[in-house]
């Protein structure tokens, strides 16, 4: 569901006057649990939130081509691609690069996105393992806008070998490729390339992940008192005594 995406860049816009959600970024908001294939979550775009009536100028010049909610700027290889803009123009229309090619709409929320083929319509969401190659076809628009907006690779392997470096032999990883999971609801895990996993490893048929209460009773706990049974303490008594 984009609506949390969505939610927080508005949130982010009225604060700061813009915002803008990263190219390549792996979202959790495309994640679907419980599936056995690995969900499109990587962004081939950009998507910003910006103050209705901003002028959009053609980057270079092409044909416009109009095709429901996408308003497509095309040369002879590449298109330019963008939703949430409005512009008089119409389709066959051929326009210079610096003209004024449209504003932003009324939501103020646009994303742009290039494809290096004018002749296909590129997802805005790819499976992780997609990714590469779809970003060659799809290069990031960051060019376009001034800046590096890009999201950073992924550093799994060099933590990985930190972790080989550092850490106890004996106590080896589960996979021979394993994912770098940082955090988990109920009785998923998730990995940073946004996969979901469902957990019947750990201790999820007890407490799961990210439990509220669980999480508000050990911070509660570990802020006065953090030892075992073996002391004598209030918490112990009352917790067998419910127990038994």
């Amino acid at each position: 569901n984009s609506g949390i995406d969505r939610a927080l860049l508005r949130q982010t816009a009225q604060q700061a006057g813009v915002a803008l959600a990263r190219y390549g970024e792996y979202r959790l908001s495309q994640t679907r649990a419980h599936s056995a294939t690995p969900s499109a979550t990587q962004a081939l775009f950009i998507e910003m939130v910006l103050p209705a009536g901003t002028r959009v100028s053609a980057p270079f010049a092409g044909t416009v081509e109009l095709d429901g909610q996408q308003l497509r700027l095309v040369s002879h290889d590449l298109a330019l691609i963008l939703i949430g803009a409005d512009t008089v123009l119409e389709t066959g229309m051929k326009v210079v690069a610096g003209f004024d090619l449209a504003v932003v709409a009324g939501a103020g929320r646009m994303t742009i996105q290039l494809c290096s083929d004018p002749s296909i319509t590129p997802p805005q969401f790819v499976m992780p393992h997609q990714g590469k190659a779809w970003s060659a076809l799809c290069p990031s628009p960051s060019v376009l806008l001034g800046g590096d907006f890009d999201a950073s690779a992924l550093q799994s392997d060099a933590l990985l070998e930190t972790r080989h470096a550092h850490f106890a032999k004996p106590q080896k990883n589960y996979y021979q490729h394993p994912p770098q999971i940082e955090r988990g609801w109920r009785e998923q895990m998730f990995g940073m390339d946004g996969r979901c996993y469902l957990d019947m490893v750990n201790n999820v048929a007890i407490a799961g992940h990210g439990h509220p209460r669980l999480a508000a009773a050990a911070g509660r706990q570990w802020s006065l008192l953090n030892t075992n049974s073996r002391f004598h303490y209030a918490g112990i008594a009352d917790f067998s005594k419910r127990l038994a």
